[in-house]
């Protein structure tokens, strides 16, 4: 019965299908199960408009289809309405996007780090495979990121001052984004150059208020700026006006990144530059040049080769071949600098050189590296020119000149004294003599310090103010052949007074300074108060004609306390009190940028640091004094000995009535204190 049964079903089965089948082609009307919308969710997005999600978001979606399958998907950011543009969707048949949504409205609430964000709305639909679309699923949120960064590097800003440059200057930036998804850098620079006279705005007004500015040329969406990708940060301007004190110049740059965000922390130590143009002829690169017979810092960077005020001038020993070695600061504005250099002839005169090893007689070719020329020995006395020019990358030149004449040091003469302190002169009350007056500092006054050092001995005191008289004893040179120098010359430039031709004619000099004068700073013109010439030669910039005799094989004996102190060579390098205490000085030899000393480290040999003390103190000879050695001189030309220390005494003792120091004519029973010395003293 059972496979009757089935027969009966089947057969039936097949009827329905075949009336099925003549009514669908026929024109009776027929019923049809109507298609299910899909679904979709979103399953990974920013919640609700108060959610805050990254600019670069990840949202993932998920759609199903009760009587079918999902073909697509169509997502908008934004939609539009009403009468604004119709929304653009996008086609996709993934499950998830990453979405790089806007952020460029700086939030001014956002605290310490400069954020930006904008409001959004993502909205979403599934269509099935018979074009059935779903009902869309939106969230609205903001997005933000963190607003790019951009500093001006060179020239450095400051909202304190304007910083000078010339007119041809390249401003250079440097511009971060610390959450870029694709650049970790801004992809893209916007900048402009404010004048004065700026009719849309003043430089002067962007100064006063740089938010105010950043306010008001975001409203532009910056319109009429220049802009450049992220891979360049600099900009250079050539012929700017000359600014003769009107008001500066002022240079911004703005930082966007991905996100559409731009740098909204405005600052005149930022990304704006206040600048004012000076003359382009005195702003190329700044020299120093220096060799072991001078160190000269130039003022400024001027191309001027017929301003003999300009030459660096010196005397070189004709014997030997010596280095001279340079660089050039570029003046704010200008970042590489390149060299050239040739000897003698005319400085105008391009013609190549044959050789650039052999032939000085023309300019090198440019390069960054040549930094230093070795020439000589010229064996001929005669006058010779040493030519160095620096080229910057903004197309500004700068010339150095060495003029300097060959000399001969004879060595033919035994000892020179040179008096280069600053004591007490002879006190008169009328200019033709008259009263004296007395001294008013310690002992020894220069007339007294004369008398200790050259009296022959056995002559009565003349014209003492305290009108006792006397016999002078022996000066501590007596018997010795020697000649004298005194430094109180009134030169403009010392150093003319103690030429190396002059010192070259002795074997040893002996240089005297005390601890006062070593301090001075007058006008060298200023015969009682000037500096002393040591202290002016010591200093950059100028002409060391002591160091150049030592080079050159001569002896020198410093002494009378301040030679550390008035050699050095400059106060930046001086340290007050610590860790020493309060009453000490500390020189060190710490400065990289700094040639060495080159006569209390490179010829007295001090390595590290020099304590200036004014103490009570009683001096002794350290067990350590033994002498009996010898080394390399400077550069390793000649030989150092050890003085023989068995002939100095084993203390130096204060002076001392009960002793037999007796006070001298020059000094008042009422002046014992300014003779007999009971305070401190000066140790090195």
């Amino acid at each position: 019965m059972a496979p009757q049964r089935f027969s009966r079903v089947a057969a039936l089965a097949l009827f329905t299908l075949a009336m099925i089948a003549a009514i669908g082609c026929s024109d009776l009307p027929r019923t049809l199960i109507p298609n299910e919308r899909p679904r979709i969710e979103l399953t990974a997005a920013p919640v609700n408009e108060a959610d805050t999600a990254s600019y670069a978001y990840q949202i993932h979606w998920s759609a199903y289809d009760s009587d079918g399958q999902i073909d697509h998907y169509e997502y908008a950011i934004d939609p539009q309405g009403g009468t604004l543009p119709e929304t653009v969707w996008v086609h996709t048949k993934k499950t998830s996007e990453t979405i790089y949504f806007r952020a460029s409205q700086p939030d001014t609430g956002s605290g310490v780090i400069t954020r930006a964000i904008d409001p959004h709305t993502f909205v979403i639909k599934a269509f099935d495979d018979d074009g059935q679309q779903s009902p869309h699923q939106a969230r609205t949120f903001f997005s933000y990121t963190i607003a790019p960064a951009v500093s001006i590097v060179n020239p450095q800003p400051s909202h304190l001052l304007y910083r000078q440059v010339s007119p041809n200057v390249r401003i250079t930036w440097e511009g971060r984004d610390d959450d870029g998804v694709v650049h970790r850098a801004p992809i893209q620079y916007k900048y402009r150059l404010l004048s004065g006279d700026d009719p849309e705005y003043p430089s002067m007004t962007a100064m006063a208020n740089p938010v105010a500015a950043r306010r008001y040329f975001a409203s532009t969406n910056f319109a009429g700026w220049d802009s450049t990708g992220g891979d360049t940060t600099f900009v250079q301007y050539t012929g700017l006006p000359v600014s003769f004190g009107g008001a500066p110049y002022v240079f911004l740059v703005v930082a966007f990144d991905e996100a559409g965000a731009y740098s909204a922390d405005w600052t005149l130590d930022g990304n704006m530059l206040a600048m004012s143009v000076a003359d382009g002829s005195v702003m190329g690169p700044r020299f120093t040049v220096w060799c072991d017979y001078f160190h000269y810092e130039y003022a400024d960077g001027r191309y001027a080769p017929t301003d003999q005020g300009q030459w660096i001038w010196s005397e070189i020993p004709g014997n030997r071949a010596f280095t001279v070695r340079w660089f050039a600061t570029p003046a704010p504005g200008a970042t590489e600098v390149k060299y050239r250099w040739k000897l003698d002839g005319g400085w105008n005169d391009e013609t190549p050189r044959t050789d650039e090893v052999t032939d000085w007689g023309h300019w090198s070719v440019w390069s960054p590296n040549t930094t230093s020329a070795t020439i000589g020995p010229f064996p001929q006395r005669g006058e010779h020119f040493l030519y160095i020019e620096a080229l910057d990358n903004t197309g500004l030149r700068s010339i150095a000149i060495v003029s300097f004449g060959t000399v001969t040091l004879s060595f033919d003469h035994q000892l020179l004294v040179v008096d280069d302190t600053r004591l007490e002169l002879d006190l008169n009350t009328t200019p033709t003599g008259g009263i004296r007056r007395n001294y008013t500092t310690e002992w020894p006054a220069a007339a007294e310090l004369d008398t200790f050092l050259y009296a022959a001995g056995g002559f009565p005191w003349r014209r003492t103010a305290t009108g006792r008289s006397g016999v002078s004893p022996p000066g501590l040179f007596a018997g010795y052949s020697f000649d004298t120098l005194g430094t109180r010359q009134g030169y403009e430039i010392p150093t003319l007074g103690v030429p190396l031709s002059l010192l070259g004619r002795y074997r040893q000099v002996v240089w005297l300074l005390d601890g006062q004068s070593a301090l001075r700073t007058g006008s060298p013109q200023d015969v009682a108060n000037a500096i002393t010439t040591l202290g002016y030669m010591s200093r950059p910039g100028r002409a060391n004609t002591l160091a150049q005799y030592l080079f050159s094989g001569g002896k020198v004996w410093l002494a009378g306390g301040g030679v550390a102190s008035a050699s050095w060579l400059g106060p930046s390098d001086i340290h007050v009190g610590d860790p020493y205490g309060f009453g000490h000085t500390i020189i060190r030899n710490d400065n990289p940028e700094r040639p060495e000393n080159p006569l209390m480290f490179g010829y007295a040999r001090w390595r590290s640091e020099i304590v200036v003390s004014r103490l009570v103190t009683n001096v002794r000879k350290s067990s350590r004094a033994v002498g009996n050695w010898s080394h390399p001189g400077q550069n390793h030309v000649g030989t150092v000995n050890a003085p023989d220390y068995s002939a100095l005494p084993s203390a130096l003792r204060r002076r001392s009535a009960a002793l037999g120091d007796s006070l001298p004519p020059t000094r008042s029973a009422g002046q014992a204190s300014t003779f007999y010395t009971f305070g401190s003293l000066v140790v090195e």
